[in-house]
């Protein structure tokens, strides 16, 4: 018997979906500018249903967030999860968010080296306003991959990972604002702290 997670509640799924995609802005935050954080997550109530994933955090005083963007109709910026069970049996999650970047300049050369350095969570916008937040705990970096200009309009998609043995443990989290601000307001000001 699963101790861990039981169903209380049914699912809908409409004749037309409401959230099909992405806006087509990554939000890079680095794990070390995260000075604050608070995670709820709550197994939904046998009586009313409602249950919690979210997280809501503050970066470090003077820090903010990175946006990658691309082509507003395109659909290159996406989120998306791969889930496993660890030795124990229990479910794991690989984060991946794709990015675009072209260009062969110094300043992609600089944001190649700091995507294959780093670790980074990733702050995503669905098309509803509901902003998820990748890679949380352990972070993200890039993927191998080949970063060839000459093909596909000039750049390259870039993914970014959870490392092998490093996956999540939770899903990615939706994002929850502070009392004075909303998840939109803080992800369009990629999430500063002044």
């Amino acid at each position: 018997m699963s101790t861990c997670g039981k169903i209380f509640q049914g699912f809908d799924n409409p004749c037309e979906i409401g959230v099909n995609g992405y806006r087509q802005i990554a939000v890079l935050l680095n794990l070390d500018d995260i000075d604050s954080d608070t995670i709820v997550i709550n197994r939904p109530d046998y009586e009313t249903g409602n249950c919690d994933y979210t997280v809501e955090f503050a970066l470090k005083q003077g820090t903010k967030g990175f946006a990658i963007t691309a082509i507003d109709a395109g659909t290159t910026i996406r989120g998306y999860i791969s889930k496993t069970r660890n030795d124990q049996g229990y479910p794991v999650y690989t984060h991946n968010v794709d990015v675009f970047l072209s260009g062969i300049d110094v300043l992609t050369k600089c944001m190649l080296h700091s995507l294959d350095a780093g670790r980074y969570a990733i702050a995503l916008m669905g098309n509803d306003g509901t902003v998820e937040i990748y890679g949380f705990k352990n972070g993200l970096t890039s993927a191998d991959y080949d970063y060839n200009i000459t093909e596909n309009g000039g750049g390259s998609v870039i993914t970014l990972s959870s490392l092998e043995n490093s996956p999540e443990g939770l899903l990615p989290l939706v994002y929850k604002a502070g009392s004075d601000s909303t998840p939109e307001l803080d992800f369009e000001s990629l999430f500063a702290n002044p």
